[in-house]
């Protein structure tokens, strides 16, 4: 697996250097410093093509790009190597070049799973190339996970679904027992479990049985279910799909199934309620062991929910997982691996390092706080004009803070005594 990456001017800065763990990566920071970018050239570097745009060279800002300044390079080492391979961004063919022998010798199915739905898959045991050739990658687009791709080689969820559940029910081997696994692992709540139904006719129009989730409160077709759980449908289909079709490659071949795994997840918590966030991680921690068994599985996750860092918390194993944060160092973008450390909840995390906010709460509440503490302390050139007197800061804290609020007896307690 991918042990380091360094890029030189390369995306969003002119530096930036990362040493990875062996098993969980998680990438926070703020929105356009390099996460999601980071995956697409890991992607890159491990299968040598683009799931999207490839990556182009840094740009310094205000003033016009200057090719001949500009030296784009990237440079990895993986797990076994003696050394670090290096690739080059080449300005005139606007193409970046890398030695024939910088691929990946590992048969390990790679799968990317994009914060738009999409997923891009590569399995050189299925799709064998040369020592010398980049890896074979299909893209999946919604409609290819759910309908079949266009090359034939995935029939798609609904089809394999229907599929699967009908041959374990005639006592043939099936992949369903593996799908029903999963979903019940990846589930959002003990008591709200993720329970396939008959597959059944939905529409006259619609000439094909649909797969069904049985809920306590209803039937639900796969087809009319929320965001969230056809993020989550999708992603175990490609992990079951992905699995089962490696393992018989495999058998075809006459060889063992591969023993690595690399999963990359953009926005790990998109469209998941809190509920779910919360579990998200764990959960897919476990589907995979209960999938592929004692294999060698490298995550590297991007996320901006609090509630999945609190969620890692009994989880996470220093010696082999490592959490990040891109962040503004001197104006440039920049990536730092931070020490981890239990916050407690999910306000302590919102609070720390990792997210940088200065209160849980909102914008205007904060800014009438900040207003309070400096009054309590006698700092009047901290207070803007709207808040220079007691009477203004508390009208602002009563028209924007519950009775509840952790922060009143502090200010009670304080202007009582000054006055």
């Amino acid at each position: 697996m991918l042990r380091e990456l360094h890029l030189i001017d390369t995306g969003p800065s002119p530096r930036l250097d990362v040493e990875l763990a062996e098993r969980l990566n998680i990438l926070t920071g703020d929105n356009g410093l390099g996460k999601s970018f980071l995956l697409d050239v890991i992607w890159w570097v491990m299968t040598g093509t683009w799931a999207g745009l490839p990556a182009g060279p840094f740009r310094p800002p205000g003033r016009p790009f200057a090719p001949k300044e500009s030296h784009p390079e990237l440079r990895w080492l993986l797990d076994g190597a003696r050394e670090q391979t290096r690739a080059a961004f080449k300005h005139s063919i606007q193409q970046w070049s890398r030695p024939s022998h910088a691929f990946p010798t590992t048969s390990g199915p790679y799968l990317f799973a994009h914060a738009d739905g999409r997923f891009s898959l590569s399995d050189s045991q299925r799709w064998p190339r040369g020592p010398d050739e980049p890896c074979v990658v299909f893209p999946f687009d919604e409609r290819a996970i759910w309908y079949g791709h266009e090359s034939k080689l995935c029939k798609g969820l609904l089809d394999d679904w229907v599929t699967w559940c009908f041959m374990y029910a005639a006592g043939q081997s099936s992949p369903y027992p593996h799908l029903e696994r999963v979903l019940q692992v990846l589930s959002p709540h003990p008591h709200e479990r993720l329970v396939l139904g008959q597959p059944t006719r939905v529409s006259r129009s619609l000439a094909q049985d649909i797969p069904i989730l049985e809920f306590p409160h209803a039937a639900v077709p796969v087809i009319h279910a929320s965001a969230g759980m056809k993020r989550i449908l999708s992603l175990a289909y490609m992990l079951v799909w992905t699995y089962h079709e490696h393992v018989r490659a495999a058998e075809l071949s006459g060889v063992e199934p591969a023993r690595e795994l690399l999963l990359l997840i953009d926005e790990v918590e998109a469209h998941l309620h809190p509920q779910w966030q919360r579990r998200i991680l764990p959960a897919l921690l476990e589907a995979i062991r209960s999938l592929w068994g004692d294999v060698h599985v490298q995550l590297v996750v991007t996320t901006h929910s609090p509630l999945v860092l609190a969620s890692l918390e009994p989880h996470f194993e220093p010696e082999r997982d490592a959490l990040f944060r891109f962040e503004l160092v001197d104006g440039r973008a920049a990536i730092e691996c931070q020490p981890w450390a239990k916050q407690g909840d999910v306000v302590n995390w919102l609070v720390s390092d990792n997210f940088g906010l200065e209160q849980a709460r909102s914008v205007e509440a904060e800014r009438a706080i900040e207003a309070a503490e400096a009054f309590m302390r006698g700092d009047t050139a901290a207070l803007s004009d709207d808040l220079r007197t007691k009477d203004a800061i508390d009208a602002q804290l009563r028209r924007l803070l519950p009775g509840i609020d952790p922060f009143w007896p502090r200010w009670i307690v304080s202007t009582r005594v000054g006055s």
